[in-house]
């Protein structure tokens, strides 16, 4: 939750500010109190402003709101200067970019009350200023706070919209680059797909277009830049691809051997226990090869990155923003070209020798392998078909069991009905044959034993033991 004395609330003309500084507070109380001949004057000005005494990008900020937007957005007081991070997070960092220059004045799109802004970021940093706010209000998101962040594009321009809640209210910033200028729109009701907001972006690449080198630099441009943050600066590169030929191996290749493909591991079996069995014994165990890892074969090309001048710049280049060029010179870049070039040569025809060497051990060591697989394949088929005897005896014996305990529960089952029927005849209740009277009332005080109502059990024949799979020179 963003705290209450971040969020300064202007009553007059219904313009809510978010995280603006206290001194711009009450400078946009005084002027949204001002006549409207104040704003008028305040164009004037701006307007009037000599060329040359201020570097393009202040200037070029400063005529994007100073003068009149477009016709659909009203101006309700003059400009002022401002701060580039008009939607301020509690949980960003404190080292967070902020921008060379940044101008702020109430404005109102359809009588929806917003402050408008213009901020001029260093050189090649535009695209960069907007990724930075969506990795800081994520950020946010992450940490529970009451944000949302949404990425966008404004008349093609990247674009970042983030609400930020505080009790019954929230507040909208909507942000987006041309070139290295970014601009936008704060308040309760952004009009995001209004055709002023995109008429001002238009007006706003038709004033930069003359003075801007690239009006959508990439995020990594920013690293062009030695002056915003020299810990990231990379400069401008290019690249050349250099290549190496793959040596020559005398070892041959090894020949193709299908009949190995998928080799598995067998498990040995323990014999059956207690019965005949055969085959008496397992083949002599043979140790399960493993085959050597062919080498993979490196890449023969690799790209050389290195720096070059940057005379113009990224973004709208160093002299929208009087930044000076970085004192580079052709002789160091072709110096670091040659350099890099000759090492990452050396470096690829090391890695081919080093391959080379390891991919004729290998073809060497394949030739053992193979030898060793093949005899493994035959232990293996020898194995599986001990293996197969052995479960066939299993359950040879296992069928003879189940038989022999059906016969000794049927015998258990007759002993049990003749005992009943002995004691069901004794009783005097019994007939004759011992069973219950067919169709017959039971006598008083009388109880048929459930087993007198089944037939007498009868005794299968006694099951034949398995044949002895032995030789008979061998058992």
């Amino acid at each position: 939750m963003i705290p209450q004395s971040v969020i300064p609330l202007i009553a007059a003309g219904g313009v809510v500010l978010v995280g603006v500084n206290l001194m711009a507070a009450t400078e946009y109380v005084q002027v949204l109190h001002g006549p409207e001949e104040t704003v008028a004057a305040a164009d004037a000005t701006v307007a009037a402003l000599p060329a040359g005494e201020t570097p393009p990008g202040i200037a070029a900020a400063k005529r994007l709101i100073g003068t009149s937007l477009t016709k659909e957005i009203k101006t309700r007081a003059a400009l002022g200067r401002g701060t580039g991070d008009i939607l301020a997070f509690t949980c960003g960092r404190e080292s967070a970019a902020a921008a060379t220059v940044a101008y702020q004045r109430p404005v109102a799109i359809r009588r929806k009350p917003l402050i408008a802004g213009a901020e001029l970021w260093p050189t090649g940093y535009g695209a960069a200023a907007i990724e930075a706010i969506v990795k800081r209000a994520e950020g946010c998101v992450a940490r529970g706070e009451q944000i949302t962040v949404e990425r966008r594009k404004v008349a093609g321009f990247p674009a970042v919209l983030v609400s930020v809640a505080s009790g019954a209210d929230t507040i909208h910033t909507l942000r987006w680059s041309v070139g290295d200028i970014t601009l936008s729109l704060t308040g309760e009701d952004i009009p995001l797909n209004d055709a002023a907001v995109r008429r001002w972006t238009r007006r706003a690449a038709a004033l930069l277009k003359p003075i801007c080198t690239d009006l959508k630099p990439s995020v990594e441009d920013a690293r062009r830049s030695p002056w915003h943050d020299p810990d990231k600066y990379r400069g401008l590169v290019d690249h050349v691809t250099v290549g190496a030929d793959l040596p020559q191996i005398i070892e041959e290749m090894p020949p193709h051997r299908p009949e190995l493909r998928g080799l598995e591991q067998v498990q040995r079996p323990d014999p059956p226990d207690g019965v005949p069995y055969w085959p008496e014994s397992l083949p002599a165990k043979v140790a399960f090869p493993e085959r050597p890892v062919r080498p993979k074969e490196p890449a023969t090309k690799r790209r050389v990155v290195f720096p070059v001048p940057d005379p113009t710049g990224p973004g709208c280049g160093w002299a929208f923003t009087a930044s000076p060029a970085p004192q580079f010179t052709q002789t160091e870049s072709d110096a670091q070209r040659e350099g890099r070039v000759a090492a990452t040569t050396q470096r690829l025809n090391d890695e081919l020798a080093q391959w080379a060497a390891q991919e004729a051990q290998w073809r060497g060591a394949m030739v053992g392998y193979d030898t060793a697989a093949l005899a493994y394949r035959d232990y293996a088929r020898d194995v599986r078909a001990v293996t197969k005897a052995w479960d066939a005896i299993r359950d040879d014996w296992s069928r003879y069991y189940a038989l022999v305990s059906q016969r000794q529960q049927a015998i258990a089952e007759r002993e049990q009905w003749l005992a009943a029927s002995t004691a069901w005849q004794n009783s005097g209740c019994g007939t004759k044959t011992g069973a219950p009277a067919p169709g017959g009332a039971q006598q008083a005080g009388c109880a048929v034993p459930q087993i007198l109502w089944k037939p007498l059990p009868q005794i299968p024949p006694a099951p034949a033991q398995p044949k002895d799979p032995r030789p008979p020179s061998e058992r």
